[in-house]
């Protein structure tokens, strides 16, 4: 399973109640640099969605409602590709 994948799923095992947003949290800070490391643009860009919306739930900007909107926006525009999306395709 591919990290794309695994966020994903730990978005949406977060969205449907299953976990909390503390688990979400410490699932992302636990793998961020794998999915650095992988260069795969589209979880690179989700990763830093959820990042933001974290920060942004953390300082008051959002509620928890709007930060699971936000997490539903973010997933809706990261399909799952038939593997990593290299950041550099040249390389």
């Amino acid at each position: 399973m591919s990290l794309l994948s695994e966020l994903l799923d730990e978005i949406e095992r977060y969205r449907l109640g299953v976990s909390d947003a503390d688990t979400l949290e410490d699932w992302v800070v636990a793998h961020l640099q794998l999915i650095l490391d992988a260069e795969d643009v589209v979880a690179l860009r989700l990763v830093n969605g959820v990042d933001v919306a974290f920060v942004e739930l953390g300082e008051g900007i959002i509620d928890t409602a709007a930060f699971r909107e936000r997490l539903a926006e973010l997933t809706a525009a990261a399909p799952v590709p038939a593997g990593p999306v290299p950041v550099n395709p040249s390389s």
